[in-house]
This record gives structure tokens, sequence and C-alpha cells, in this order.
């Protein structure tokens, strides 16, 4: 197994809490992405707010994560 394989089966976890996009100020619920804005700062947003706003999935430009039972935020894109 290479390198780049075995890091895709190791899951990924956001640290700190999420509590608020920064675009629109709704409560973020189930998932959320921590992305870079059009505008240049990064921001943690909801994925309709990152639709508009956003950079896309990738290194240096998004993840998004969903909320897992237990109430941790797994990465799931990007």
């Amino acid at each position: 197994m290479s390198n780049t394989e075995q890091q895709r089966t190791i899951p990924v976890y956001w640290v700190g809490p999420v509590d608020r996009c920064d675009i629109c100020r709704g409560k973020i619920l189930k998932t959320f992405v921590d992305g870079a804005t059009q505008r240049g700062p990064w921001a943690a947003m909801h994925v309709h707010c990152h639709t508009t706003f956003g950079r896309g999935f990738g290194a240096g430009l998004g993840q998004r994560y969903e909320q897992q039972p237990g109430g941790r935020w797994l990465k799931v894109e990007g």
C-alpha cells in the first residue's frame, strides 16, 4: 500500500468547536466547509454559503466535514 493510499484510510477530524457560519452567521448543524473564500480569508461555512463564496475543494481550497455520532466532525471531502 502506498503512502497516498494509507493516508486516505486514516480518518481526519476537525479539532475545536464549530457553531456558526462565518458568512451568514447561521447555526451549523450537520455539515460545514472549512475553506478559502473568493475574497481571500478562510471561513467555516455552510455548504450553500461555500457554493456562493468558496473556491472549491482540495488542498489550499477547502474541506467538507460531517458531524458523526458523538459530535466529532469527520473530513469527508477535500
